[in-house]
């Protein structure tokens, strides 16, 4: 529901395949506007995706979260098929689906506990990076302070699919770690070349969190598909040491989250993740580029980006703009006759002698990428560039790329003839 909210307000007409009842009323009583659409059918079948528009030329990207991995592939396959020129973005828990996606082309694959892994490990090694990722993915405000998590043993509960996952974080960073498993039959799975303590049992009960050493651990992972047992692990754990540092995985996505006033130190939501994750990758694939390259920054530059950030808004503005006839009419036509400076683009048209709140985060042109472009290079046709910055900036940027006077004013500080 959310993607498709976020999906309307950037103007994207969306239509849902939905055989559930209860979900399609749901849906009714939205009252999106412009309206979604529902059609009632499986999704997997080729004469919905016809009906709901696959094969038109209107028709930009289509989208599988379902938490079924086959049934995504089956998806993918069949609109692959049916359309070989449509985005797709897919959802997948396992390496293995990840390759499948990959095999039949599959542009957008996400897997929300290979983010989630991604995110501990920035939690360990740069928390500045992962604040700024975070706020980009909407997890978190930019005022607040950097999610860090020590090193030293860790108990993680739940050996599934984001378990397994965690495991392998953690064991790239040399911890120690142990395992709560409820389901007995998760052993036979075990695939650890360090075996590491695992314990079958409930992840709440106090005896077992005794026998895994809970008194010598730094953190507690309570990872499990149950948010009841989550809560319950945590509040267990907590009890038997209270300087540990609680990591829960929240897995309904409510208006209202009991988790948020349970005095838990960190909450990893998936189907949020998955959410922005796949907002970002197709309304602003710039943007997601900027998060896949945004490691080879230090630690240092980050800090300061953030500072930089937090002086031109609490909550800055992200956008891009792509030099080019349809988004930069005039840019585009001046490039090709003359040299433009980058800083052109951050002139005030109230004062020409004062600059605007912009910060550009990235420039790609022909395929390669620039973080932190200087203000002194030069603008080229077909140039992409992501930037952060207020209304105001974001504006007079369109104005400067779109208006023939706005950009004379601009270049030259005065104003330019009518005649």
């Amino acid at each position: 529901m959310k993607l498709l909210k976020k999906a309307n307000e950037s103007g994207l007409r969306s239509i849902v395949i939905e055989k559930d009842e209860e979900k399609r009323n749901h849906l009714l009583l939205e009252n999106f506007t412009p309206p979604v659409y529902c059609l009632n059918a499986d999704a997997h079948n080729p004469e919905a995706l016809e009906m709901a528009g696959i094969k038109s030329a209107y028709c930009k990207a289509i989208v599988s979260l379902f938490e079924n991995d086959a049934l995504n592939l089956r998806i993918a396959l069949t609109s692959k098929v049916l359309n070989p020129n449509i985005t797709m973005a897919i959802k997948s828990t396992t390496k293995n689906q990840t390759e499948n996606l990959m095999d039949i082309g599959v542009q957008i694959i996400e897997n929300p506990f290979e983010i989630i892994a991604e995110h501990i490990h920035m939690a360990i090694n740069t928390p500045q990076t992962l604040k700024v990722v975070r706020w980009i993915y909407g997890l978190c405000n930019l005022y607040d302070p950097p999610l860090h998590l020590p090193r030293g043993k860790y108990i993680v509960c739940g050996y599934g699919r984001m378990g397994k996952s965690i495991y392998e974080v953690l064991k790239q960073n040399h911890f120690e770690i142990a395992f709560a498993e409820i389901d007995p039959k998760q052993k036979e799975h075990f695939t650890f070349q360090e075996q590491p303590k695992v314990l079958i049992g409930d992840g709440d009960d106090k005896e077992m969190l005794k026998a895994l050493d809970i008194d010598t651990c730094v953190a507690i992972i309570a990872g499990t598909n149950d948010d009841t047992t989550n809560l319950s692990i945590l509040a267990t754990a907590k009890k038997l040491n209270p300087k540990l540092i609680t990591i829960a995985r929240e897995n309904e996505l409510e208006d209202f989250s009991i988790f948020e006033s349970s005095n838990i130190d960190t909450i990893f939501i998936p189907a949020k993740v998955l959410i922005n994750k796949t907002i970002n990758a197709i309304l602003n694939p710039a943007l997601d580029l900027f998060i896949k390259n945004i490691h080879l920054l230090d630690e240092s530059t980050m800090s300061t980006l953030t500072k930089k950030l937090l002086e031109i808004d609490l909550h800055p503005q992200l956008f891009t703009l792509r030099i080019d006839a349809s988004q930069a009419y005039i840019l585009n036509d001046k490039c090709s006759t003359s040299t433009l400076p980058l800083s052109l683009l951050r002139t005030s048209l109230k004062n020409r002698n004062f600059t605007n709140n912009l910060i550009p985060l990235m420039r790609i042109r022909r395929k390669e990428i620039m973080l932190l472009p200087d203000w002194q290079n030069n603008l080229e046709q077909n140039d992409i560039y992501l930037f952060a910055g207020d209304d105001n900036a974001r504006d007079h940027v369109e104005y400067i790329a779109n208006n023939i006077y706005e950009f004379h004013y601009a270049l030259y500080g005065e104003e330019k003839s009518f005649f």
